[in-house]
């Protein structure tokens, strides 16, 4: 006989679709909630623990953490599957052993900031750091104890005096880049620009848009749009931008901007992420676009109403899109998987996310961080 499975939260009694399947052994958690399914998964939402996830008799749990509730950015870097830093531009970072996380200090002084953390290209990983009030960004990589040693200092420009980053990431050159940003009077966050940092001598390239009048100076870099979220690689000379005026792709120093014009949906794009195949996604406040190299294509199995807001791709390629109603896994074939806050995120709004070199998937909501296991190789 074969059992009767809920499809999903608000599937009438009787509804739901008859599937085979294999009996596996498992521990079921306490406090189950509900349970769904798709073509190859069984997930079991729970009060307290999260989603566990049955795939092809493994099983994973989805794990929560609220210490980070009212973050609005994220960063991630692990040295290996368990030593991890999270970041998210507070006063505070963590260090997450793969069960549990512990306050790690970057900066001794009082009311520092921990901007990022990041994976440089020697598998090592760098905090990037300021005073409370300082435009002064210090740089600092982790031991093998755990504690931090300084490596560099470096001065960002904003128009407050006072730096705050977007992201930042390594090149395939491996050159470092932050996104920067500000708080005005208004206490808004306002983009300014990328910026290439060189860590051994502080030197910084700017790349943003020059007011009418300014000339080009040795600091000066691309003239791009100063409203720049994101950044993702394409090989060692491609670069491209999300932003609020756009898709911008940078290559051999030639800024092209793509907009409603060019065929996207929206010109408000948050991020931006490279597919298996070459393919450039964007996520916008109408969905998500996929350059081909040609042209721009829309997935219906994403649809336009669908406020995406942060992208990933795992190492097993998957593309993983943070939207305002969940995260949405996209498989081979664009199948696509919905988790959300009915089924164990903390908060159906995703704000950011990042993906660490297991492949876990960290999802920051409102009401903090969740962290889905994605069993690499299933």
């Amino acid at each position: 006989m074969r059992p009767w499975l809920v499809a999903g939260p608000g599937g009438a009694a009787g509804s739901a679709p008859l599937f085979d399947t294999d009996l596996v052994d498992v521990r079921l958690p306490d406090g189950i909630t509900s349970v769904s399914a798709d073509a190859d998964s069984l997930y079991i939402g729970t009060r307290f623990l999260g989603v566990m996830r049955i795939q092809k008799g493994k099983q994973a749990p989805l794990r929560l953490f609220d210490l980070t509730a009212g973050a609005e950015r994220l960063s991630v870097a692990c040295i290996n599957n368990n030593d991890c830093y999270v970041a998210t531009g507070g006063t505070q970072s963590w260090r997450f052993d793969g069960q549990t996380f512990e306050v790690t200090e970057v900066d001794p002084e009082k009311g520092s900031h921990v901007l990022a953390v990041v994976r440089d290209p020697q598998s090592a990983v760098i905090a990037l750091h300021r005073g409370a009030a300082s435009k002064e960004v210090r740089i600092s990589r982790v031991g093998n104890s755990g504690k931090w040693f300084p490596v560099g200092v470096t001065s960002l420009e904003v128009p407050t005096g006072v730096p705050d980053l977007s992201f930042a990431t390594f090149s395939p050159r491996g050159q470092l880049w932050v996104g920067l940003r500000y708080v005005d009077k208004d206490q808004d966050a306002r983009a300014y620009g990328a910026a290439e940092v060189f860590i051994d001598d502080g030197k910084v390239i700017y790349h943003r848009q020059r007011p009418a009048g300014v000339t080009r100076n040795v600091s000066q870099g691309v003239n791009v749009p100063s409203d720049v979220t994101a950044i993702a690689f394409k090989g060692s000379d491609e670069a491209w931008l999300a932003s609020r005026s756009g898709a911008v792709r940078l290559k051999d120093k030639t800024v092209k901007v793509f907009t409603e014009n060019d065929g996207l949906e929206s010109e408000l794009v948050h991020d931006v992420v490279e597919g298996l195949g070459g393919q450039m996604w964007i996520a916008t406040s109408r969905g998500i676009g996929v350059w081909n190299g040609d042209r721009w294509t829309f997935p219906k199995e994403v649809p336009f109403n669908v406020k995406a807001s942060a992208l990933v791709r795992d190492p097993d390629g998957r593309i993983w899109i943070g939207t305002d109603r969940g995260v949405i896994e996209v498989t081979e074939g664009n199948k696509t998987h919905l988790i959300g806050g009915r089924t164990g995120l903390l908060d159906d709004k995703v704000l950011n996310m990042g993906v660490d070199v297991r492949g876990r998937i960290w999802v920051l909501t409102e009401k903090g961080i969740s962290v889905i296991e994605t069993l690499q190789g299933s």
